[in-house]
C-alpha cells in the first residue's frame, strides 16, 4: 500500500514537474521511476519470503513439541524396561549360581545332600536340578526377548530424537532468515524513504515559488 500511493504521487509529480519545467524532469523522474520499479520488484518476494518462513515455522511448532512428547513418553518405557532387565538379569545369575551349585554336588557322588537341615536323596537332587534348568532357560528366553525388545525402543527413540533434532535446527534456520530478511527489508524501506526526500528536494529547489 505504501509503494502503491509513493508510485500514484510520483507520477503525478512527473506529470506536473514536464508541464512546468520541462523534458529535464521526465529524464530525472524515468531515471527514479526505474529505481522504484526494481526496488518493488525485489521487496515484493521479500515480503513474501518472510511469510513463507513465518509459516514455516508455524508449521513446526506443533511438530516439535508432539516429538518432544513421544521422546519424553518412550524415555520413561525405556527406563521401566531397562530396571526389569537389570532385575531379571540378577535373579537370572542367582538361578545359575544354584544350578552349578547342585551340578557340583551331584559330581560328587554322594547318595544324600543336607540343605537348610533337610536332608534328600541323590535322585531328588536331581530331579530338582532338571526341573532348576527348565526354569533357568525359560527366564533366559525370556530375558532375551526383553533385551531384544528395549534395544528396539532404544532405537527408535535415538531415531525420533534425530529428528527432533533436524526439525529444531530447521526452525533456527528459519528464525534466521526471517531476521535477515527483515533487516533487508528495512533496508530497502529506509533506502526509499530517502530516494522520495531528495524528489521533494529537488521539487522545491525547482519550484518558482521557492
Amino acid at each position: 500500500m505504501f509503494l502503491k500511493k509513493s508510485l500514484i504521487g510520483a507520477a503525478v509529480l512527473v506529470a506536473l514537474g514536464t508541464f512546468v519545467f520541462g523534458r529535464g524532469v521526465l529524464r530525472y523522474a524515468t531515471t527514479w521511476g526505474g529505481a522504484v520499479s526494481e526496488e518493488v520488484k525485489s521487496e515484493v518476494p521479500l515480503e513474501f519470503e518472510i511469510e513463507r518462513a513465518r509459516t514455516e515455522v508455524e508449521n513446526l511448532v506443533p511438530d516439535i513439541r508432539d516429538m518432544m512428547h513421544v521422546i519424553a513418553s518412550a524415555q520413561v518405557d525405556v527406563d521401566h524396561k531397562a530396571k526389569e532387565v537389570e532385575r531379571r538379569s540378577d535373579g537370572l545369575s542367582s538361578q545359575k549360581k544354584a544350578i552349578l551349585a547342585l551340578r557340583n554336588d551331584l559330581d560328587t557322588g554322594r547318595s544324600e545332600f543336607v540343605y537348610a537341615s533337610h536332608t534328600y536323596s541323590a535322585d531328588d537332587v536331581r530331579k530338582d536340578l532338571e526341573k532348576r534348568f527348565k526354569q533357568y532357560k525359560v527366564a533366559e528366553n525370556s530375558l532375551e526377548s526383553d533385551v531384544q525388545i528395549l534395544t528396539a525402543w532404544k532405537k527408535t527413540m535415538t531415531a525420533n530424537q534425530e529428528k527432533l533434532d533436524t526439525m529444531l535446527t530447521a526452525k533456527q534456520d528459519l528464525e534466521v532468515q526471517i531476521e535477515q530478511l527483515e533487516a533487508r527489508l528495512r533496508t530497502l524501506s529506509l533506502i526509499h524513504i530517502c530516494r522520495c526526500r531528495r524528489i521533494e528536494r529537488c521539487r522545491s529547489r525547482w519550484s518558482p515559488y521557492h
